[in-house]
């Protein structure tokens, strides 16, 4: 699609040409009918590239209305502790993240893991990835569990809840890091939580 930016300039630099070719051509003849018609010429044109533009504008919007899009979640929560008797005993805190389309359509989306303020920062930059600043998922790394899939999520539903272990993280992030759950979709665009998880390896947590 055209950018905003480039179809301003385009209109700038058509009726500075037809600008430039009034002054050269027309006004030295004196041709004021000519002159008459060539205004004429130019408002009609310029009505038209408006509505060209105008068009453009509501196509854009309404593609963009049409695209799913999610607003993804993160905090500590509690999780009860199901004893070998079947009996619920203390509970222990763990990670837990979702994420809701808030756009207008069905849209596939996954979670792969958590982040850093400066890997996130580094990933919107374009720069790649290193050894130490990247998206991990731990327990895909270190329990080895089956990869993440893609799930199909309504306009305006939330996902499946995943609840995840406080201490993988502590094991893998540094104390005092300041995490963000990730997902992404089958093209690849990355969407990263509001809200944060900080890694206390003290015992007490925080978001």
């Amino acid at each position: 699609m055209l950018n905003k930016k480039y179809i301003v300039s385009g209109l700038i630099a058509f009726f500075a040409g037809e600008a430039l070719i009034v002054a050269t051509i027309i006004l030295p003849k004196a041709e004021i009918g000519s002159l008459a018609d060539w205004v004429s010429g130019i408002g009609a044109m310029g009505a038209i590239l408006g509505v060209i533009y105008q068009v453009h504008e509501q196509r854009t919007e309404f593609q963009q209305s049409k695209n799913a899009d999610i607003a993804v979640a993160l905090g500590i929560t509690t999780k009860p502790i199901k004893a070998q008797d079947g009996t619920i005993g203390t509970s222990k805190p763990v990670a837990q993240t979702y994420c809701y389309n808030i756009g207008y359509s069905a849209g596939s989306f996954r979670f792969i893991g958590f982040a850093t303020a400066n890997t996130i920062e580094r990933l919107k930059n374009n720069k790649p990835e290193t050894k130490e600043e990247r998206i991990k998922d731990p327990e895909y790394e270190t329990l080895l569990c089956e990869a993440r899939k893609f799930n199909r999520i309504g306009s305006r539903e939330t996902s499946d809840y995943i609840n995840y272990d406080l201490g993988l993280l502590k094991i893998n992030f540094n104390d005092g890091d300041k995490i963000y759950a990730v997902y992404d979709d089958p093209l690849g665009k990355l969407y990263f939580s509001v809200d944060y998880i900080i890694i206390r390896k003290d015992n007490t947590d925080e978001n």
